[in-house]
């Protein structure tokens, strides 16, 4: 391929690409690793990187020829998914820190009017690292799943179920097992 070809599809490649900038924040902290999930029809893509003074960008691997599902994830917090799909070019920018930014099923912590990844891994806390889950205990919960309160859909399926019953039991026993 000549030099010139090589140029144009560079070219082209670079314009295809979309950008994605995303603001957010750790629970205690602006900084830190990060993923984006991004999920349009069977199409996923797992964009790894480090958010740094709350914010984090990368370019979106192929164009978005439909509405694109986003989450981030980071190790050791809960994920946060956004209301709106993607659609259509970029780039784009979405704010994980405004709750009203985020999916209703969505758990997170509000600090100083900001939403920020909770702190702590489902089912799996050694202490009180979730403020979400251990604030809650049995009755609470079976309140919170009568009402179908979203801070109670711990595992983030859109329902409170069994499954969440289950995973605040867990989460219980292991904490007191620490304490003990």
């Amino acid at each position: 391929m000549s030099g010139r070809k090589v140029w144009w599809v560079g070219l082209l490649t670079i314009g295809w690409a979309q950008t994605l900038r995303v603001q957010a924040a750790l629970e205690g902290s602006p900084n830190g690793p990060i993923e984006v999930v991004v999920k349009a029809g069977s199409k996923a893509w797992l964009l790894s990187g480090q958010l740094e003074g709350g914010t984090a960008e990368w370019k979106l691997p192929a164009p978005l020829h439909e509405p694109a599902e986003v989450w981030i994830r980071s190790p050791g917090y809960l994920p946060l998914r956004y209301r709106q799909p993607l659609k259509g070019p970029g780039p784009f920018l979405l704010d994980f820190t405004r709750p009203e930014n985020l999916h209703p099923h969505t758990s997170y912590v509000e600090k100083s009017g900001k939403a920020c990844l909770a702190a702590g891994e489902l089912g799996s806390l050694p202490d009180e690292a979730h403020p979400v889950i251990n604030a809650y205990d049995v009755e609470l919960f079976l309140e919170a799943w009568k009402q179908q309160d979203k801070q109670a859909d711990f595992d983030q399926d859109g329902a409170i179920t069994e499954k969440d019953y289950q995973l605040l039991l867990k989460n219980q026993n292991q904490l007191l097992s620490t304490q003990l």
